[in-house]
C-alpha cells in the first residue's frame, strides 16, 4: 500500500496555518491510526518483526521508491509493536522538516519532552537512555547530514532502536536496509478469477475502485485488464490508489488504453494527502530534486534503455558532455558513471537484479521511467543520448556472425536486450538508416534462432525501406538476411528475389564472400523446395567462390550443404564423401556448433546407408559435443535426430524419451518452429502406440504454433504430418478427431507437458498389446482405457473432462464404470489395481 495520505496529512508543511497541527505530539507511544487496511504486507510485516526481535538490530531503514508505501508498512509494523511494547514506541513524521538542525528537536517535542537549558540531544539522551523504546523516523531521505545524530542517540541509548523510512539508507555503523518491494502483480494469463482475486496488487485496485464506485467488480471481463494495469504501474501501492479511482469514469479497459502517458493519469490525490502524494509525477520529483546535476543527468539519459541495461551500458550514454548549467560551479572532476548508478541504486531510482552469469543489471521502473524521459526531452538530449544507445547497441550486435550458428552467450545477451533493440530500431529507422540496416542486418541470426521470424522479417523490411542509398555492403548483408528469414517461413518466391537481389550487389562490389553467401542461401531455398538439381547448381557455384578465396568455414558448410542434398535424394554414398570431406575443415576452423551438427548429419547419413551402429554413435558423439560447449540449440538438433534414428531402428520408447527432452531445450529456449516439428514426431509416435487422441492434440497444437508464428511446412516435412494425420483421423473418426485437434490447438505448453506428453509408452508393442487384452478382458472400453491412464496422472475429473473434450459429469460416469469394474472402492482403489493387474 502506498504512503497513505489520510496519515501524512499532517506532514505538509501547507499552508503555514495547519503547522501547529501538523506538528502536535502524539501521546508517547501512541501511532496515527491508517483509515485504510494494510493489504498484501504480511510477508514483510513478519520479516521485519523478526529482524527487530534480534537483540544486535538496533537500526533499521526501509528503503525503496517514492509511492512504494514505506510509510504505510512503517505505521502497520509500529501499531503492532506498540501492542506488544505497551506504549513504547512513537511514530516521528520528518517530511515537514527541511533543516536538519530541527531534527531532533521535533523528535523531542513527539515524545513530548519540554524544553529545557540542555541541548535537544542530551534531552534526548536523558529520557531515552534508560527506556527500552522503538523510535520510527518518517521520510528520512532529505535530512541524511543529520543522520549521525541518529547514531549518537544509539551510541549513548542502550535499549533504543530505531526504525528509518527513506529513500535511501542512512550509511551508518550497524544499519539493516530493507528494502520495500512493489506489490506482487505477476499472475498466469491463463489464471482463474480466485487466482487474481488473490493477488495483492489487485486486491489493492479493487479496494480502492470499490471505494470510489461501490458497483465496481472484479470480474471474469475485466480481471485480465485489471491485471495488466497492476503491471503497468509496477506494482506501485500509490500508483494503484491514483488509478484505482478513475474506474468511477473509466472502464478498465479504457484506464489501461490511457496508461501509454502514464504520469498524466496518475493524478488527483486526496486534498489532505501531502503535495508529493497527490500525482506520481510530484513523487517522482521529490527523489529527483534530492539528486545532484550530474546523477539528474544521467537518470534522464538512462531512460532511454528499455527493459534495463548493465554497466557497460550505462557509461556508452553517460559520457554526453554535461550542459553548461550542469558545469557551472562543478569544475571538479565529475564523478564516473558506476559512482553516479550506485547513487541512483542507493536513491531507490534504479533497482538491480543479478543474472544467472553473475553480471549485474540496472532497471527502472515505469513510472519513474515515463517521468525521466520528460525530462530528456527537456532538456534537448534525447537526439544524442538515442544515437548513442542505438551505437552502443550495433557494436553488440556485431560481435557475431550472422552467417554462422550463433554461440548461445550471444543469443541469451540479445535475449535479455531484445526490448533495448527494438527501441533502437524503432529510432534508428527515421533517424540514421545506416544504423537500422546494421542491426536488423546482424540480428537475422537472432530471430531465426528463437524463432521471431515475422517480426524479423518486419524489421528487415522497414529498414531496407527507408535505407535505400546506404552502402551496398550493408544493404546486400540485410538481403541475405530477410532472405534467409523468408525462406524459414516458406516463402520461397520472396526468399529468391531479396537473395538474388543480394547477390547482385555482392557481385557489383566484388565481394566475392558476400556472392558466394548469397548464392549458398539460394541453393538452401531450392533445396526446400525439393528442386535440388537447382541447389547442386547454387552450390557448387558458391563452394567454387569459396575456394578461390579459401575461406575454409564457407568450404565446409557448402559441402555439407551438398551433402545433404545428396542425402535427400537417397545417394548416400556421395553424402558421405561430401561430409567426409568437410569434416576435417570443420575441426581446423574451431567452430565447435557446427562441428556438432556436423557430427549429427554425417551420423544420419550413416544411418540411412543402413549403418545404424555407426550413425547412432556420431549422433551420440555430436550431442556430447553440444552439451560440452553449452550449445542448448545443438543439443536439441541432436536429440532429435537421435530420436529419429531409434524411432527408424524400432526403439521407440528411447525414440520417445528423446524427442521429449530435445522438446523441453526447444521449449526453454523459446523455438517454437522447431517446437512444432517435434510435436509432429511425438504425435507419430504416440499414434502408433495406440494412442490416437493425444496425437490428435499435439497435431493440433503444432498447428496452431505454425499460424500463430506464420511458419509453414517443407515439402518432405508435409507429406510426414500428412501421413500421420491420416493415421491419426482413421484411429478416431472424423468428428472425434476435429474435437481432439481443436483441443489441442488451444492447449498452452505447460498444458502439453502436463498431459499428452505425460503419457508414458509401452516399452514395446508386444507387452502393450497384452495390456490392451487383459483391459478388454476386464470389460474397459478405450474411453475407459484413456480415463485410467489420466487417473493414474492423478488427474480430477475436471481435468480429465478437459483433455478428453468431455463434460465433467460423463467424466464422472467413466471413473464409477472403471471403479466398478475393477472392484474398487475408490479412485485410488482403481488406480492400485490397475497397477497391480499390469493394466498401467
Amino acid at each position: 500500500m502506498s504512503e497513505s495520505p489520510f496519515i501524512e496529512a499532517c506532514d505538509v508543511p501547507e499552508p503555514s496555518a495547519r503547522i501547529d497541527h501538523e506538528h502536535r505530539a502524539f501521546p508517547i507511544g501512541s501511532v496515527p491510526a491508517p483509515l485504510n487496511a494494510l493489504i498484501g504486507r504480511d510477508t514483510e510485516l513478519t520479516a521485519l518483526r523478526c529482524l527487530l526481535a534480534r537483540d544486535e538490530v538496533r537500526l533499521v531503514t526501509l528503503t525503496g521508491p517514492g509511492g512504494v508505501g514505506k510509510t504505510r508498512v512503517a505505521l502497520a509494523l509500529a501499531a503492532r509493536l506498540d501492542e506488544a511494547r505497551a506504549g513504547s514506541v512513537a511514530f516521528v513524521p520528518l517530511a515537514p522538516v527541511s533543516d536538519a538542525e530541527r531534527v531532533l528537536s521535533v523528535v523531542a517535542e513527539h515524545l513530548g519532552i519540554q524544553e529545557s537549558e540542555l541541548s535537544p540531544l542530551d534531552a534526548l539522551i536523558a529520557w531515552l537512555r534508560d527506556r527500552r523504546f522503538l523510535l520510527v523516523l518518517d521520510n528520512f531521505e532529505q535530512l541524511m547530514v543529520a543522520a549521525p545524530l541518529v547514531s549518537a542517540l544509539l551510541l549513548t541509548c542502550p535499549g533504543l532502536q530505531v526504525l528509518t523510512t527513506s529513500r535511501r539508507r542512512l550509511g551508518l555503523s550497524g544499519e539493516h536496509e530493507f528494502p520495500v518491494p512493489p506489490l506482487a502483480v505477476s499472475a498466469s494469463q491463463h489464471a482463474t478469477l480466485e487466482e487474481l482475486a488473490r493477488v495483492p496488487a489487485i486486491q489493492l485496485f479493487v479496494v480502492r475502485a470499490q471505494a470510489a464506485a461501490p458497483s465496481f467488480a472484479l470480474t471474469e471481463a475485466n480481471g485480465l485488464q485489471v491485471r495488466e494495469i497492476c503491471q503497468r504501474l509496477d506494482g506501485l501501492p500509490l500508483a494503484i490508489e491514483l488509478a484505482a479511482p478513475r474506474t468511477r469514469l473509466l472502464s478498465p479497459a479504457a484506464l489501461l488504453s490511457r496508461l501509454s502517458h502514464r504520469l498524466q493519469v496518475l493524478t488527483g490525490g486526496p486534498r489532505d494527502a501531502p503535495a508529493r502524494l497527490q500525482t506520481m509525477r510530484q513523487a517522482i520529483a521529490w527523489s529527483d530534486d534530492l539528486l545532484a546535476p550530474p546523477a539528474q543527468a544521467l537518470l534522464r539519459r538512462l531512460a532511454v534503455f528499455a527493459g534495463g541495461f548493465t554497466l557497460e551500458a550505462a557509461d556508452a550514454i553517460s559520457t554526453t558532455s554535461a550542459a553548461p548549467n550542469e558545469q557551472r560551479g562543478h569544475e571538479h572532476a565529475q564523478p564516473t558513471s558506476l559512482d553516479l548508478v550506485g547513487t541512483l541504486v542507493d536513491e531507490s531510482l534504479l533497482h538491480v537484479t543479478e543474472l544467472a552469469n553473475g553480471e549485474r543489471r540496472f532497471g527502472m521502473l515505469e513510472t519513474v521511467r515515463e517521468y525521466a524521459l520528460e525530462r530528456l526531452a527537456e532538456a534537448g538530449e534525447e537526439p544524442e543520448t538515442r544515437r548513442r544507445h542505438a551505437r552502443y547497441y550495433v557494436n553488440l550486435v556485431e560481435r557475431a556472425d550472422p552467417w554462422q550458428a550463433a554461440p548461445q552467450a550471444w543469443l541469451d545477451a540479445v535475449q535479455i536486450d531484445h526490448d533495448n533493440l527494438r527501441a533502437a530500431l524503432t529510432w534508428s529507422m527515421t533517424n540514421d538508416p545506416e544504423v537500422a540496416l546494421r542491426l536488423s542486418g546482424g540480428l537475422w541470426r537472432f530471430w531465426s534462432q528463437r524463432g521471431h521470424w515475422t517480426e524479423g522479417r518486419d524489421w528487415l523490411t522497414q529498414a531496407l525501406a527507408a535505407g535505400p542509398t546506404v552502402a551496398p555492403a550493408i544493404r546486400a548483408a540485410a538481403l541475405g538476411g530477410a532472405g534467409t528469414l523468408a525462406d524459414e517461413q516458406g516463402d520461397f518466391a520472396h526468399a529468391n528475389r531479396l537473395l538474388e537481389e543480394s547477390l547482385a550487389l555482392g557481385l557489383q562490389i566484388g565481394d566475392e564472400r558476400r556472392a558466394a553467401r548469397a548464392l549458398r542461401s539460394l541453393g538452401i531455398v531450392a533445396s526446400n523446395q525439393s528442386e535440388f538439381d537447382q541447389a547442386i547448381d547454387r552450390f557448387s557455384d558458391a563452394l567454387a567462390r569459396l575456394r578461390s578465396i579459401q575461406d575454409q568455414d564457407g568450404i565446409a558448410r557448402c559441402l555439407t550443404d551438398l551433402g545433404l542434398v545428396a542425402h535427400r535424394q537417397g545417394d548416400h554414398q556421395r553424402a558421405l564423401v561430401h561430409f567426409h570431406e568437410a569434416l576435417p575443415l570443420a575441426r581446423a576452423t574451431g567452430d565447435q556448433m557446427f562441428l556438432a551438427i556436423l557430427l549429427s548429419t554425417l551420423g544420419g547419413a550413416y544411418m540411412s546407408a543402413d549403418d545404424w551402429e555407426r550413425g547412432e554413435a556420431l549422433t551420440e558423439e555430436a550431442l556430447d559435443q553440444s552439451r560440452l560447449i553449452g550449445d542448448q540449440y545443438g543439443a536439441a538438433i541432436n536429440l532429435y535426430n537421435l530420436a529419429d534414428c531409434m524411432q527408424r531402428r524400432g526403439d521407440v520408447i528411447g525414440a520417445w524419451d528423446r524427442y521429449r527432452e530435445s522438446l523441453a531445450l526447444t521449449e526453454e529456449l523459446g523455438d517454437r518452429k522447431f517446437g512444432s516439428r517435434i510435436l509432429d514426431r511425438i504425435a507419430h509416435l504416440l499414434v502408433i502406440s495406440d494412442l490416437p487422441r493425444p496425437a490428435a492434440h499435439l497435431l493440433g497444437a503444432a498447428a496452431a504454433i505454425r499460424r500463430e508464428i506464420g511458419d509453414e511446412l517443407f515439402p518432405l516435412e508435409i507429406e510426414f504430418v500428412t501421413d500421420t494425420i491420416a493415421l491419426t483421423r482413421a484411429a478416431l473418426g472424423d468428428s472425434t478427431f476435429e474435437t481432439a485437434w481443436n483441443v489441442g490447438g488451444a492447449l498452452s505448453p505447460a498444458q502439453l507437458l502436463a498431459g499428452p506428453l505425460a503419457y508414458a509408452l509401452p516399452p514395446s508393442i508386444d507387452e502393450h498389446q497384452e495390456r490392451l487384452r487383459r483391459m478388454q478382458e476386464l470389460g474397459l472400453t478405450a474411453r475407459e482405457r484413456e480415463v485410467l491412464g489420466l487417473l493414474a496422472m492423478g488427474w480430477a475429473d475436471k481435468e480429465i473432462a478437459s483433455t478428453l473434450a468431455i463434460t465433467r459429469r460423463t467424466a464422472s460416469k467413466y471413473v464409477v464404470s472403471i471403479r466398478a469394474k475393477l472392484h474398487a472402492s475408490s479412485r485410488t482403489a482403481a488406480v492400485s489395481a490397475a497397477y497391480e493387474a499390469g493394466l498401467i
